[in-house]
């Protein structure tokens, strides 16, 4: 499993995005797990990125 945490300034610029998508798409293939919350969410609700991990790696079989 990979928690992806997306910034706006990363993103700003299309070919950023398009390269984080492509990026995405192959670790997906690779058979990875792939949780992506913005900067905002993970400084303002810690706890909820927690139970989402927690859901993840619960529906995947994962102790």
């Amino acid at each position: 499993m990979a928690v992806e945490i997306d910034g706006w300034a990363f993103h700003r610029d299309v070919d950023r995005f398009r390269r984080d998508g492509v990026r995405q798409n192959e670790v997906v293939i690779r058979g990875w797990r792939v949780i992506r919350v913005t900067w905002y969410e993970l400084q303002e609700n810690p706890h909820d990125l927690a139970d989402v991990v927690r859901r993840a790696r619960a529906a995947s079989g994962a102790a």
